[in-house]
């Protein structure tokens, strides 16, 4: 009874917010992956009760663009994507999106190679579509010389520290794919764990595969809204700390509580 009212509350809620908000979805294609890799991370938003949260992320790694997200997240783009295409060009209806969404813990998507060589761009459709693009971050990495078996695979280590935070990272040169969970990449071989100095983000590889199948990289360019890097960090701030503000005469979304602010970049 509680899931189903908790299902209802959300179905009204992101049909209403998307009407008052304009947050529509509008899929366009802009890869087709290779390869897919999925990773488990456990992290912190309190940094003072420090409750460790836990979800899936999924990297997909195209010819040229590359997007992480949520699984979540990425699961419902692709309903959203081939919904139309085989229904002759019927929205997926909004309960579909809900049934993948009530699980989502990570609010962005980051697309690595878009919208050109060398840029990477952050996209949160949860805050009014904003985004913010960036030339690509690299990360001065360290090789230690020390080594881990992780999933049958020796890999190496590597350490860096990049925008306040120390990281030690593990990756396998026997899959020669320079990326990584997040931000992270340039490596010699595929991130396969990641983990910040204070335990607050861990990453583990929990599954690979080549997709055999088509996988198409899609984008929501719908009313996409371009900040700086600084406006569009100082308004995902200000929304955990008012989760309302997006639609202040919504009484639903003043339930929503407020949730602390732990960024993996902390500047």
């Amino acid at each position: 009874m509680r899931r189903v009212f908790l299902l209802t509350i959300l179905l009204v809620t992101f049909t209403c917010w998307g009407k008052s908000n304009k947050v529509d979805m509008e899929y366009f294609p802009v890869d087709k992956a290779r390869y897919k890799a999925v990773y488990s991370l456990n992290f912190i938003e309190d940094t003072v009760k420090r409750k460790i949260k836990s979800t899936l992320a999924t990297l997909l790694i195209g010819d040229s663009v590359v997007v992480y997200a949520d699984k979540h997240l990425i699961d419902s783009d692709s309903v959203g994507y081939t919904y139309p295409i085989t229904h002759n060009g019927a929205k997926v209806p909004a309960m579909a999106l809900v049934s993948y969404m009530t699980g989502v813990k990570l609010h962005h998507y980051i697309y690595k190679n878009y919208p050109s060589d060398n840029k990477q761009t952050f996209r949160c459709n949860f805050i009014d579509n904003n985004s913010y693009t960036e030339s690509i971050p690299t990360q001065e990495w360290t090789e230690t010389g020390r080594t881990k078996e992780i999933q049958g695979l020796t890999c190496k280590e590597a350490i860096c520290s990049f925008r306040g935070r120390d990281y030690v990272a593990y990756y396998s040169p026997d899959i020669p794919l320079r990326y990584g969970p997040d931000v992270f990449g340039g490596l010699p071989g595929l991130i396969m764990e990641l983990q910040d100095g204070n335990s607050e983000y861990i990453w583990s590889l929990q599954g690979f595969e080549t997709c055999d199948y088509v996988h198409v990289i899609t984008i929501n360019r719908k009313d996409l809204k371009e900040l700086s890097r600084d406006k569009y960090r100082e308004v995902e701030q200000k929304f955990r700390n008012n989760p309302w503000m997006m639609n202040p005469d919504d009484p639903m979304l003043k339930k929503f509580k407020p949730k602390p602010y732990n960024p993996v970049e902390k500047y």
